[in-house]
């Protein structure tokens, strides 16, 4: 005869108590920057900003900031299970490489310019339909996904100029 045995969620969650087991998230190896630096050094970075504003009456919608990060191609799950208490949880697979490079652009009035997205790879097959995304959207690729002069001036000329003229 077979046992008949199902695990539940609850029955599941007694054996992690049992176990002393909780859920954790990955740990990363770089201590967070503390609150009083950041907050000075953001202070200091509007205040050079003002400066140039004021100085050249620069209206807000050529004040311009773009960010380029990198954006997990594959979404994984950085949690696992571990011994409650643990001060380090090593998560297999937490340092999947495979990501693209969006380059995001969005204006002190609150305009949000079409992304950039960079792929990794050297031929035109490795980007998606340009049909799957919003009318706009700048596709690139080289061989290591990661922004450089050449994206730069990629997305000054297709995206920027065309929105400041």
């Amino acid at each position: 005869a077979y046992l008949k045995f199902e695990v539940t969620r609850s029955w599941l969650t007694s054996l992690y108590v049992r176990m002393k087991f909780s859920q954790r998230k990955a740990t990363t190896s770089r201590p967070p920057v503390s609150i009083a630096a950041y907050e000075e050094i953001k202070l200091r970075y509007h205040f050079a900003i003002q400066k140039v504003v004021d100085k050249y009456d620069i209206p807000e919608e050529l004040i311009i900031t773009l960010d380029q990060t990198p954006t997990k191609f594959f979404n994984l799950s950085n949690t696992t299970m571990s011994k409650t208490g643990e001060s380090r949880t090593a998560v297999a697979h937490s340092d999947d490489k495979r990501t693209i490079t969006a380059t995001l652009a969005i204006t002190l009035s609150g305009d949000i310019l079409p992304y950039q997205l960079i792929y990794k790879g050297t031929t035109k097959r490795c980007l998606p339909s340009a049909d799957l995304l919003p009318p706009g959207f700048l596709l690139s690729f080289n061989k290591t996904h990661w922004s450089n002069t050449e994206e730069t001036v990629n997305i000054l000329e297709n995206v920027i100029k065309p929105y400041v003229e």
